[in-house]
């Protein structure tokens, strides 16, 4: 499903929604779809920033949720992923998202939401925009995902 914008021939905030099954595409008109955006949108943002359990899945489903949302994920691990690696490798392609989230993963299954204290600030944060990621942070990513490091899409690329 994807929101395609305001329906220009309909009632103002209607929005054309098309819906995808395989090689199937059709529009719709949903009605008063902007309202209902804006309050899937806000609904999502509650979840998201609401600090505790949330999800219970594997990296494969953050993975698949952040290629669907175009929001990146920084999961930082319970277990220690290999020597001194403690944010788990999504093998993602793409990691030129406009905006990172930063999620705490318990013994390989159970995810919540994270937040840094970034130096210099006195709030804490659980989502950035990329170019205000934490140098710290982005280099112990870049560090356990060197293959497909922030800001770098690999995507067509033969290996």
């Amino acid at each position: 499903m994807e929101a395609l914008g305001e329906n220009e021939d309909g009632a103002p905030g209607d929005m054309l929604v098309r819906y995808t099954s395989g090689a199937d595409a059709k529009v719709h008109v949903l009605q008063n779809g902007a309202v209902r955006l804006a309050q899937l949108q806000e609904h999502i943002r509650n979840i998201w920033s609401t600090p505790g359990n949330t999800h219970w899945g594997t990296v494969t489903d953050a993975a698949m949720l952040s290629l669907t949302l175009r929001l990146g994920f920084v999961i930082f691990a319970s277990q220690e992923q290999g020597v001194e690696r403690w944010i788990k490798g999504t093998n993602m392609e793409d990691a030129t998202f406009p905006y990172w989230g930063l999620i705490y993963c318990i013994n390989d299954q159970h995810f919540q939401v994270a937040e840094a204290l970034p130096v210099g600030t006195t709030h804490r944060a659980m989502y950035f925009e990329r170019e205000t990621l934490p140098a710290s942070i982005v280099a112990h990513y870049n560090h356990c995902n060197n293959a497909c490091p922030i800001g770098v899409s690999t995507l067509g690329t033969l290996i």
